[in-house]
Order: structure tokens, then C-alpha cells, then sequence
């Protein structure tokens, strides 16, 4: 179970996205590998999923506008496509549209990514917060 931001470059979320693009790079090269072998290894690459981390207040009001997908429908999806023995899953398959985005126009990622996630209010004072303690559950901050 990796993440879609194992390859698409979602900002303020830098060491998550680092260590699922290792778990997806671990898993590609544990298939070459293998080979041919019984082991068959499913790569799964989910967008947003409905979940108490997406539905929180915080994360809600940054990433609502984003289509999720319920984690009952994901979750099938994911158990049919490693019943079938498909190399990769990406749910919802929107998602998929991201990486070729990504590979084509990667300064056009670049800037969107900046825009709608980065840009903030020059006139606040500058904050020492971690980028993304907006998104952590209240209960769970430590102070």
C-alpha cells in the first residue's frame, strides 16, 4: 500500500511522499527480482480516500474541493485488481490522469501546485509551524 504521492509531488507533504515513493520503487524492484515467480506483487497507489484524517476540519477546509473516493469502493477495487494479479492499482482512476500530467507538463504541476497550495497571505506574520500542522488532528498535536 503505497500512495499516489509516491509520484505526483504534492506539496507541504514532503517526507510522506518520499517514503511511499520508496515503498514503490522497494516493490518494482522486488518484482524484477522475483521474476516469474508464484509471488505476485500488487502495487497499490490511491488518491484521496474518505477517512477520519481526510474529514477532520483542517484538512477538510484545504482538500475538500478534491474528489474522494469512499474507502469501501477503493477497497474492493484494490482486492480485485490483486485478485487479477495487475501490477499496479491507482483509485480513483482520475488519479491517473495526475502522472501523465506530471511527466507532460511538469512546470504546469509545478506552478498549480504552488498556486493552490503554497500561496498565502503575504501580509500574515511569518510562522515557525511545521507545514503540516494545518492538517494534524488537533487531539493528536503535542504542545
Amino acid at each position: 500500500m503505497a500512495s499516489s504521492v509516491g509520484w505526483y509531488p504534492f506539496p507541504r507533504f514532503s517526507f510522506y511522499n518520499a517514503s511511499k515513493a520508496a515503498l514503490i520503487t522497494l516493490y518494482e524492484t522486488l518484482r524484477t527480482e522475483l521474476g516469474n515467480s508464484n509471488i505476485g506483487i500488487t502495487i497499490v497507489t490511491p488518491g484521496l480516500v474518505k477517512s477520519a484524517l481526510s474529514q477532520n476540519e483542517p484538512a477538510k477546509a484545504a482538500l475538500g474541493w478534491i474528489p474522494m473516493e469512499s474507502a469501501e469502493k477503493c477497497g474492493k477495487a484494490i482486492v480485485k485488481s490483486a485478485c487479477r494479479g495487475d501490477k499496479y492499482v491507482v483509485e480513483p482512476s482520475w488519479v491517473n490522469s495526475l502522472y501523465a500530467l506530471k511527466v507532460m507538463c511538469p512546470d504546469l504541476v509545478e506552478f498549480c501546485n504552488r498556486f493552490l497550495f503554497i500561496t498565502a497571505d503575504k501580509t500574515a506574520p511569518p510562522t515557525t509551524d511545521a507545514p503540516l500542522q494545518s492538517f494534524v488532528p488537533t487531539e493528536l498535536k503535542s504542545d
